[in-house]
């Protein structure tokens, strides 16, 4: 006849199996245990990061679209920090170039002296 409760006879627990597990099975899974708090934590991080470039975006459109000038936006985006921002996948990206050149008050845009370095080195 079939238990109501077939969990109940299912043998030994989880915790029973690691316990009984051997040196390396247990050096094993504390090493999968770590990897896994390590992965979590990314997640969490990146999520942030990506929340708040998507309010960054949302609070730079709403400007846009509201009818500011394009020397008021490119200071507004200036003073934003650079997507992705630090955080830990850090440097794993090249740096962007600036979108907008610089116009100097008496000059042309992009009269600066200044070369910009290459997004890619070989």
């Amino acid at each position: 006849m079939l238990s109501a409760f077939p969990l109940a006879q299912a043998g030994p627990s989880v915790l029973d199996l690691v316990l009984d597990a051997g040196i390396v099975a247990k050096f094993v899974l504390l090493l999968l245990l770590a990897a896994s708090i390590a992965s979590w934590g990314i997640i969490v991080a990146r999520a942030r990061v990506f929340r708040a470039a998507a309010r960054e975006t949302r609070s730079f459109l709403g400007r846009f679209h509201g009818g500011a000038r394009l020397a008021e936006l490119r200071d507004l985006a200036e003073k934003v920090a650079p997507f992705p921002r630090r955080g830990p996948v850090q440097g794993r990206l090249p740096r962007s170039q600036p979108a907008l050149p610089r116009v100097s008050p008496g000059g042309a845009a992009g009269s600066s002296t200044k070369k910009p370095s290459p997004t890619w080195s070989a």
